[in-house]
Order: C-alpha cells, then structure tokens, then sequence
C-alpha cells in the first residue's frame, strides 16, 4: 500500500509499504535449526573431489555436497572468479536515537535502510564495490550527526556480499562436471530469504 507520511528525519516522496514483515534474528535461527547437525569447526577443506571432502581434520565421504562458503572455494570448476564479485555495506547502531516503527530501504541502490532493534537504531548504507572507493563509515557518521545530532555510536560492522553478473543467485549443480557437487551463492544482499529458497531447491536437487 503506499504511504505519504514517514517518521524519518527528511523529506520522502513518501513509500510502498508491505505489511506483516518479519524482523529475524539470524543467530536463534541458526542455533534452533542447527541443533540435530554435526558441525566441526576450524576445519578447512583441502581438497574436494567425488564423494569426499579433505580436511584438515580426515576425510569426509559422502553421496552429495553443497558448498555453501559464501564464496565457492573450489576454482577448478564453475568459474565463479569469473562470474562473481564482492560487495561492501556498512551498519551503524545508534543509542539515543528515534524509533522508526518499522523497516526502511531506500530504493536508490546505493540509499540507506533504517530499523530498530532493542532500543537502538540500526543505520545501513555506505555502499560499494569491495577494492572501489565508497562512502563507507564517513556517510554513515554524517548523516547520523545531520539528522540525529544527540544519538551515540553503540557499535559498528561491515558486510561483505557475494553477487552475480546477472542478479540472480546460483543455485545447483556445481558444474556440469562435478556430478552430486551442488552450491549456492551470490544472493545479492537477499541472503536470509534466499538462502531459504536455496535450501528448498537443493533439497529437491538432493
């Protein structure tokens, strides 16, 4: 539905609004669907090869294998050097500052996106190209000194996302050579509800 008035601190040509979104918390979501999984941590993978991973703890056998490493680690197959690259984006949380009373995304491709979350305000943008130059923290930090002069830094991260040439995330076999080798990557900043959608076609693919 669209919406004129909005609780932001500068003019809008108003927005689209789509009600009944979710805010997800991705670390309870991980930590109550992982809870049945075998997960060994700070093992890298040397080598992958039909049916079987090698690692740096022993070799793991198995009939199918996604590589779901953010960025695929095998270059021998697939090509994705070729056909993917790194985005960067910047968020910033803000105590003191105002409730939104909702989620906002600009949709200028490098605009900001406001929510709140336990009291703070989280202000995202600043992006770019990883290796290109890019507002970064620099426009995250004025526009938060512009628009919320009495709000204070509680905490500040970066992301770093994979994506396609064409905007649509690989998902599947790995290559046409690496039969029972699946992957998926490059979700273009969509990553929570893509990687959702990943899971239902690899597991069909499975």
């Amino acid at each position: 539905e669209l919406v004129p008035d909005l609780p932001l601190p500068f003019p809008t040509a108003g927005a689209v609004k789509f009600p009944r979104q979710a805010q997800l918390h991705p670390l309870k979501f991980i930590a109550a669907i992982a809870g049945d999984l075998r997960i060994f941590e700070h093992t890298k993978v040397w080598e992958l090869g039909p049916g079987r991973a090698v690692t740096t703890g022993g070799t793991v056998s198995a009939d199918k294998i996604i590589i779901a490493t953010h960025f695929p680690l095998l270059n021998k197959h697939g090509g994705y050097f070729l056909k993917l690259y790194q985005h960067r984006s910047y968020v910033l949380a803000l105590e003191n500052a105002p409730d939104v009373h909702g989620m906002y995304l600009d949709e200028d491709e490098k605009g900001l996106s406001f929510r709140n979350y336990r009291g703070m305000l989280l202000l995202g943008g600043g992006s770019h190209r990883t290796g290109k130059q890019g507002g970064g923290w620099r426009e995250l930090e004025g526009f938060a000194r512009k628009h919320y002069p009495d709000a204070q830094e509680a905490a500040r991260w970066a992301t770093q996302d994979c994506m396609t040439l064409d905007n649509v995330p690989y998902i599947g076999l790995y290559s046409r050579g690496t039969a029972g080798l699946y992957t998926a990557t490059g979700f273009n900043k969509w990553g929570m509800t893509s990687s959702m959608e990943a899971a239902e076609v690899l597991t069909d693919l499975v």
